[in-house]
């Protein structure tokens, strides 16, 4: 049996289905395999794209002769080689891409050597324990070529707060504020809002309680409270938190 009937069985259910198929026999592939040997010898008397004779079975009220079996069965080999080469060429751009992040995510740990730690969610920071205002936090990590950390979930929370248990400072700037909306909202610095009424607020602690006192607000998260949860203080408060920023090129 050679190739193309090999081809030709296992697309035959897919040949059902499409308008070029009625001179093909509704018959089960066993059957049809007998079908396909009886039009073998004919097949290789066919000259000149004209076969000298066809066959007399009728679909449909329709005749069909070898060539438009040979025809369809071309026809969707053809597809499946295209079909293959672009699968081919997904799968090696993937391929590309994953190594490319990789490198790049290397490059970038080995630019912040060890100023940099990789949590659980695969993103990687930098703590600082100096005090400093929110201003100065965030100009700090921008500096270092980061960016204020913005855990935008409880399960971020819960990493970062892992974390910052076995720091000695336990009080550390996030990028959520009011500025620049004092009184308005909280966002992060990517400009995402984060509700006064969201979960991530430590609400025991009816946080976050200095929004809206005349002054801008600034969050950060302590390892001295109750829950896994952010806290907000004047933004130009030197004395409260150290900063955890993060590398966002490194993701």
């Amino acid at each position: 049996m050679n190739l193309l009937l090999v081809v030709f069985l296992v697309f035959l259910p897919a040949f059902e289905t499409t308008n070029r198929t009625a001179c093909l026999p509704e018959v089960s592939i066993r059957e049809f395999v007998k079908f396909w040997e009886k039009y073998e010898e004919e097949w290789s008397r066919c000259q000149g794209g004209q076969c000298l004779e066809e066959d007399k079975r009728s679909r449909n009220g329709s005749k069909c002769d070898i060539q438009e079996i040979k025809l369809q069965v071309e026809t969707t080999l053809n597809n499946f080689k295209d079909e293959m080469r672009q699968l081919v060429l997904n799968l090696t751009n993937q391929f590309q891409h994953s190594i490319e992040k990789e490198e790049k995510k290397l490059t970038c740990l080995q630019k912040y050597k060890q100023d940099v730690v990789t949590l659980g969610n695969g993103k990687s920071y930098h703590f600082s324990t100096v005090l400093k205002n929110w201003y100065q936090a965030k100009d700090y990590c921008v500096e270092k070529g980061m960016r204020l950390a913005s855990p935008k979930t409880q399960e971020e929370l819960n990493i970062l707060h892992g974390k910052i248990r076995d720091i000695e400072d336990g009080n550390f700037w996030l990028s959520a504020s009011d500025v620049g909306r004092k009184g308005i909202e909280f966002r992060w610095l990517d400009g995402e809002v984060v509700p006064i009424s969201s979960s991530l607020w430590a609400k025991e602690s009816k946080q976050p309680d200095h929004f809206g006192d005349g002054h801008e607000a600034c969050a950060f998260i302590s390892k001295y409270t109750e829950s896994n949860k952010l806290l907000d203080h004047e933004c130009r408060t030197t004395s409260v938190a150290g900063s955890i920023c993060e590398a966002v090129d490194c993701v």
